[in-house]
């Protein structure tokens, strides 16, 4: 049928910005036609209008929406969006931005997720199955979980400095306890939260 030719002929054999005009004016009779929107969204595509298919392929909830972030570089699209893309595919969705924090950090995923607390422990579900230590420890924190986020970077990580500048931050005399407890079998690391002139722990 139309999608199927549109979706196969080349872009250049037809007049793009007609097909275009005449499958809106029949979304006008039928906005939930899915087949019109989905071609409508590949016409876009072709028109290299991106950010215009992109909101239709998040709307039909459609496969293609992360091949075509990758492909064009979408990342500054989708900050406001990050829930809609948990919410179609959350594995999918925390594996494209774990691969691509230098374009979506970490920060900006937590922030937009900060009222869903079910999506939240989704990702972090996720990293700690990837061992993606580091954010996981990230996560952990944010969540309120400084504890755990804590125990992983003695126990992960084995990073003393890390472990003392993350208690610092935190001011949790709850964490500073933690941090000795760890320390009990390694004195080497007593001794590095002594030098740092830390008085929560005397």
């Amino acid at each position: 049928g139309f999608a199927t030719l549109i979706k196969e002929w080349p872009g250049n054999l037809y007049n793009n910005p007609v097909i275009v005009h005449a499958v809106l004016d029949h979304l006008k009779k039928d906005p939930q036609n899915r087949t019109l929107l989905k071609t409508l969204a590949e016409l876009y595509t072709y028109d290299q209008r991106y950010r215009k298919a992109l909101e239709i392929y998040l709307t039909l909830r459609h496969k293609d929406v992360f091949q075509l972030i990758h492909k064009h570089n979408l990342f500054s699209s989708i900050r406001d969006k990050i829930v809609l893309l948990m919410e179609f595919d959350s594995e999918k969705a925390v594996d494209m931005f774990l691969d691509n924090e230098d374009k979506i950090s970490i920060d900006k995923v937590v922030e937009e997720l900060k009222d869903r607390p079910e999506l939240q422990h989704v990702a972090l579900e996720i990293c700690q199955q990837r061992v993606f230590v580091e954010e996981t420890v990230y996560l952990l924190s944010r969540m309120g979980n400084s504890r755990s986020a804590l125990k992983m970077i003695m126990e992960d990580l084995n990073d003393v400095d890390k472990a003392i500048e993350f208690a610092k931050e935190q001011d949790d005399a709850e964490l500073w306890e933690d941090l000795i407890l760890y320390s009990i079998d390694k004195p080497p690391t007593l001794r590095s939260v002594d030098f740092n002139g830390n008085t929560e722990l005397t």
